[in-house]
């Protein structure tokens, strides 16, 4: 019967993964049955897609193989109530009696979630041996014997996730003390290095991940076997000449008094440096996407193995270099190598040849000269299409601002050149004059008279010499008189009645409307800036109200004779003048006053829940979150309101000022994009990203916005002026 069984588990274990070769042979016939079963499952169709009893029978037969053999067995639990009732409503200070029905779950020297182990247990943790992990760890496929080789790298990062590391590093009785003298009472041969550090700082404010020194800059100490004694600190307060790749800034943060070592030596180094600093100490290559440079200054090691560490960091930079190279060539119709390093294998031979002679210093500057090119060279393929990209995206974004301007050119403006939606538009002046003279009658020439040179002027006389017209042509020619004509404007008065009092009164209930809504769940200040922005939008609708009525007064004042005629698209909207470009570029103005105002989306999560409690006093993730996006959406939609509001009352069409405003977003999202940084703290990084992001999707959130405040502007209705019968409306 055993031979039997043995030949069917050797058939079968073709099927399992080696790895659970060991196992299976402990199992019983039934458990190796289900480990079969589970197998065929996983080879076959996933779990979930199973019938739900199927897939329940599944889970089911998944959990005894884990429990049984996952697991490590701590032993049974109690079965009873086993508890000292005088410690239940308490903490003690060993951990128990936290479970009433056993005392030792979670108590000193168990495992995290299970029972407390038998004493026979606690060696199983120890396994595999940590002098195997070390063992594996230095093999390696060059020897470089030193000396001083140690058998484990141990406390290699100890970074403290935590921000107040410092503080919580005495709280916690010296965790790092602890686990120094924890490993040098384990191996007791002096042989293993330590290196310290963290993986970002943190300003007394709370804030991290700017670019300020005290964010950036982390303390490093390293010691123990390989790591240099320290040394007396010199006239120069640190070196800090290999640390500047990446961030570009002057490590000139001082040393905390209070840790007792401004008479010793500092070396500075870029976080990446540590990479190969773990790899070198270990006698491992350097990983194989690391870019930092090896920092001598923490290494002993002499003149020769100097030479042999650089080496091995250059090559492994290099290599990275060969495969980028390889990548882009492949890739790539028109290759354009990087031509200083065309011929690397003849500086490593002659570094290699310079190394044979024991002229290590003149190996060093080599080796040190061809590591530099190697991350001149990455930084070159990583930007190898930054030209194409930035010609193709820049070249979109000007294509698209172009075919907007001659959108609203040909539709919401009297400058163009096909008006056939509207027929043959032709503006006509009495033949009183030479046709020179009208020309000079309408047009400034110190700004407009280029604009004719090549477009030429075209006359046609009708037979009556009375009925004489003068077609001018191309018309957008004749029309660009108005653009800037309006640009100098006197305000003299405002005509409220004609205002009707209609836009004043919407606008002014807009904000009392909304104010309960601000006012509730504002803390501090930030209360008055409603206030503030509700009487800007004010002011911009009164300022924009007598701008038009002057603009009005001005026009009516002027002779028939040297005055053009009023162009209009309809009965209630008239075309866009260069003077209307103001309305869209304040709105833009306002619009991100309204966004950065008192925060963004963005920093939602960190508004104080307490701002909330005056509508609800129950924790509600949601509800919460919803009241504080409607307390940001609201300035936009007073800016869009008041925008929507100007639009009516000087008879411009919204939509094309719309288009304007997508216009200028665009050509703002181009300024943002030149400025996008891929290198330097995580705030400048973030900050040129989230810029450019914002810019970009500005237009599509204020188109959604006036389709939201269409709701509340759509029946605002202002009276027309009273047109005077020389007032003439092609």
């Amino acid at each position: 019967m055993k031979v039997i069984s043995s030949l069917i588990s050797s058939v079968f274990l073709k099927f399992i993964h080696k790895d659970f070769h060991e196992v299976y042979s402990r199992m019983p016939v039934l458990d190796r049955i289900i480990l079969l079963i589970v197998h065929a499952v996983d080879k076959m169709v996933s779990w979930h897609k199973l019938p739900v009893f199927l897939g329940m029978a599944y889970l089911g037969l998944r959990r005894h193989l884990h429990q049984e053999y996952n697991l490590i067995n701590v032993g049974q639990t109690p079965v009873g109530t086993r508890f000292n009732p005088a410690d239940y409503p308490y903490r003690t200070a060993d951990g128990k009696f936290n479970d009433p029905f056993n005392e030792g779950v979670g108590s000193q020297y168990s495992f995290i979630g299970r029972n407390c182990p038998p004493v026979d247990q606690k060696t199983r943790l120890l396994k595999p041996d940590p002098m195997v992990v070390a063992t594996k760890l230095l093999a390696r496929r060059k020897l470089i014997d030193t000396g001083k080789q140690f058998n484990m790298i141990a406390a290699s990062w100890i970074q403290f996730m935590i921000h107040d590391w410092v503080d919580h590093l005495e709280e916690t009785n010296q965790i790092a003390e602890r686990v120094y003298h924890l490993l040098e009472d384990y191996y007791r041969d002096n042989r293993t290095s330590y290196i310290f550090t963290a993986d970002h700082g943190m300003s007394d404010k709370g804030s991290h991940g700017d670019g300020h020194p005290t964010n950036t800059d982390t303390p490093l100490v390293a010691w123990g076997a390989g790591i240099k004694y320290p040394r007396p600190a010199t006239g120069h307060s640190h070196s800090d000449s290999v640390a500047s790749f990446v961030d570009k800034h002057a490590h000139d943060m001082p040393t905390p008094y209070d840790w007792g070592l401004n008479r010793v030596e500092r070396v500075d180094v870029n976080q990446a440096d540590i990479a190969p600093l773990m790899s070198t100490l270990l006698g491992l290559p350097c990983p194989v996407n690391s870019v930092g440079n090896l920092p001598l200054g923490y290494m002993k090691l002499n003149e020769a193995e100097e030479v042999e560490a650089v080496l091995a960091n250059t090559k492994q930079i290099l290599n990275q270099l060969l495969r980028k190279s390889h990548i882009k060539m492949s890739n790539s119709l028109f290759f354009k190598p990087f031509k200083p390093l065309v011929d690397h294998s003849s500086s490593l031979s002659q570094i290699d040849e310079l190394i044979s002679a024991k002229r290590y210093e003149a190996a060093m500057k080599l080796a040190v000269d061809l590591r530099n090119l190697s991350l001149e060279g990455l930084h070159y393929f990583q930007t190898y299409d930054w030209l194409m990209l930035m010609t193709v995206i820049t070249l979109g974004y000007t294509g698209w601002m172009i075919v907007l301007a001659l959108h609203v050119l040909q539709c919401y403006s009297s400058l163009s050149g096909d008006l056939s939606r509207k027929g043959h538009l032709s503006v006509q002046k009495r033949h009183s004059r030479k046709e020179a003279d009208v020309v000079q009658a309408l047009f400034h020439t110190d700004y407009f008279g280029w604009s004719f040179v090549g477009d030429g002027v075209s006359v046609n006389k009708a037979p009556n010499t009375e009925s004489r017209t003068t077609f001018v042509t191309p018309v957008h020619k004749l029309a660009s008189c108005r653009f800037f004509d309006g640009s100098s404007v006197v305000f003299r008065k405002w005509h409220p009645f004609t205002f009707k009092f209609n836009i004043p009164w919407f606008c002014a209930s807009i904000p009392s409307s909304v104010y309960w809504v601000c006012l509730s769940t504002k803390l501090g200040y930030e209360a008055v800036f409603y206030s503030a922005l509700a009487v800007v939008l004010m002011a911009w609708i009164l300022f924009e109200n007598a701008s038009h009525h002057s603009s009005k007064a001005k026009d009516s004042s002027l002779s028939e004779e040297n005055r053009e005629e009023h162009v209009t698209i309809g009965s209630e909207e008239r075309y866009l003048q260069l003077s209307d470009v103001r309305i869209p570029l304040i709105f833009m103005v306002l619009f991100n006053v309204a966004f950065f105002g008192t925060g963004n989306f963005a920093s939602i999560a960190s508004f104080e829940i307490s701002s909330v409690y005056r509508f609800i006093t129950i924790f509600s993730p949601f509800l919460m979150a919803a009241l504080l996006i409607f307390k940001l959406f609201i300035p936009f939609m007073l800016v869009i309101c008041a925008f929507s509001a100007i639009t009516k009352l000087v008879r411009v069409p919204r939509l094309g000022c719309y288009f304007l405003v997508i216009l200028f977003s665009d050509i703002m999202t181009i300024h943002f994009f030149f400025l996008v940084k891929n290198t330097g703290s995580w705030m400048e990084i973030g900050n040129s990203i989230s810029h450019f992001g914002i810019v970009s999707a500005q237009v599509v959130f204020v188109l959604l916005l006036f389709a939201l405040t269409n709701l509340y502007t759509r029946t605002i209705r202002v009276k027309p002026l009273s047109t005077s019968p020389s007032l003439k409306t092609l």
